[in-house]
């Protein structure tokens, strides 16, 4: 299994690569949220084909910022190597996937969770403001 800090809440860690509120995953779970952003956006394009053609209620139509929240939140857990997912849960990886680290410092926790909340909020924002106009565009 991983290693947990439990030293002093400094913001270095394991290896120098775990700086809570920073950045929790390396290399291998980075391809992993880079994959799923990939996926997610022509999921997204799919879904707004399906709305179109389908003719379906157009209350529907609002499902489209769930696909742009996907594909901002991980961008975002791209580019600032966290994931959300792992912050929220006190854990980090720069190993193989599937290994998890606990975080045991209560300073380092609190920086993820702090982390965790802008990321939802930028990724929600995004959702917020380019959903109606692409509903305006679009439909």
């Amino acid at each position: 299994m991983g290693r947990s800090i439990v030293d002093t809440p400094q913001l270095i860690s394991i290896d120098s690569k775990y700086v809570p509120g920073v950045c929790n995953i390396g290399k291998d779970e980075i391809r992993v949220r880079r994959n799923a952003g990939l996926t997610s956006l022509p999921t997204l394009a799919v879904f707004i084909f399906l709305l179109r053609v389908l003719d379906l209620p157009s209350i529907l139509q609002y499902g489209i910022f769930i696909g742009i929240y996907a594909v901002a939140i991980n961008y975002f857990q791209v580019s600032n190597q966290f994931c959300v997912n792992f912050g929220s849960r006190e854990i980090f990886n720069f190993e193989d996937r599937g290994e998890k680290n606990r975080i045991e410092n209560d300073l380092a926790r609190k920086l993820d969770r702090q982390k965790v909340i802008k990321m939802n909020l930028r990724a929600a924002l995004a959702g917020i403001i380019l959903t109606p106009p692409l509903i305006f565009i679009l439909f």
